[in-house]
């Protein structure tokens, strides 16, 4: 078992099986998502989830979101150019173990050649000795430090919880009914006006759940039924 892998994130609500299993607002798929009234929410990106690990003796992996996760020569190229092992080992201390969690994106990377024309990675999570995840400003001077991005902050401490596109589309430039919404990775990194993906959402400070599970959730356009 790969203890490591990124933790599934659950969708803010259930789905119904007669609309297309799109989601059914104001049905929560975990109940301490309705007592959270202040989120943290990040743009979510349509690529694939990689880490990329530095173990306390020094040697720096690549992976997946699973061990078993195959990359093309093109990908694994563009993950290997993104962080060098020096500045990992300038910025974490010795005998140290830390993931970094991101995702990679680009041509051929699910949909993330809408966003660029090279492979890229932008970071949304760091684990330290597989036990201690980083608030949210940690992440941030971690990716200063190592001279990457990270996935894009929407807004912090979002009162309630979108349950419509109308509502998701108040987080991106542009208007969903006239499809001009724009993914603010997509325009930093091309300038293009490609439509987003979702957003994820976390409690700042964190908080976890009675399984010991961060309380997390995504959202994506498509989750909805169309309202146009």
């Amino acid at each position: 078992m790969d203890s490591t892998k990124y933790p599934k994130i659950q969708t803010l609500y259930n789905r119904s099986e007669e609309n297309d299993w799109k989601v059914i607002p104001g049905s929560l798929r975990r109940p301490e998502f309705g007592l959270i009234k202040r989120w943290l929410i990040t743009e979510k990106i349509d690529g694939r989830n990689h880490r990329i690990i530095l173990f306390p003796d020094g040697h720096v992996e690549h992976r997946g979101r699973t061990d078993r996760a195959q990359f093309s020569k093109a990908q694994m190229e563009g993950a290997l150019n993104i962080v060098s092992e020096d500045k990992l080992h300038k910025v974490f201390d010795a005998n140290t173990k830390v993931i970094l969690y991101g995702e990679l994106y680009g041509p051929g990377v699910q949909g993330g050649g809408k966003y660029r024309k090279d492979i890229s990675f932008r970071l949304f999570d760091v684990l330290i000795n597989d036990e201690w995840w980083m608030e949210w400003d940690a992440v941030k001077v971690f990716a200063d430090n190592l001279e990457i991005l990270t996935v894009p902050v929407l807004v912090g401490g979002y009162l309630g919880l979108p349950s419509s596109l109308a509502d998701l589309s108040k987080l991106f430039d542009g208007d969903y009914k006239q499809g001009t919404l724009t993914s603010y990775v997509a325009y930093a990194d091309s300038g293009s006006h490609a439509p987003p993906e979702g957003i994820v959402a976390r409690t700042e400070p964190l908080l976890f759940n009675r399984r010991g599970n961060r309380v997390v959730w995504k959202l994506k356009f498509k989750d909805f039924k169309n309202e146009r």
